[in-house]
């Protein structure tokens, strides 16, 4: 499957004006396995659509990570990771696992 990682970084003020700082790409266009995107989204990523469902799986839903903050600056980045490719089989397996996996 083809995967791209954004990015989203909330700051005091941007959050005060409900927006984000920055955000842009991680990484665009990254071929990788179902098990390596489970594997690097982590336990129960949020999905993008819901109810969650295969169709919503294949209709463009990404998946979010909860924030990380930066305890220097008090900044929340939020990771979101979106299928760009991927056969049926990937699909489907990729909502088994995420299934089983509890995603939100």
């Amino acid at each position: 499957m083809i995967i791209s990682k954004t990015y989203q970084i909330i700051t005091d003020e941007s959050r005060e004006h409900g927006d984000f700082a920055d955000g842009g790409f991680e990484y665009e266009n990254v071929k990788m396995s179902v098990d390596d995107l489970i594997f690097e989204m982590g336990s129960s990523p949020e999905i993008s659509d819901y109810p969650f469902s295969l169709k919503a799986l294949k209709s463009g839903a990404w998946f979010s990570s909860d924030p990380e903050m930066d305890i220097h600056s008090g900044d929340e980045t939020i990771y979101s990771w979106h299928i760009d490719q991927a056969s049926d089989l990937e699909f489907r397996k990729l909502f088994i696992l995420l299934v089983r996996g509890g995603a939100k």
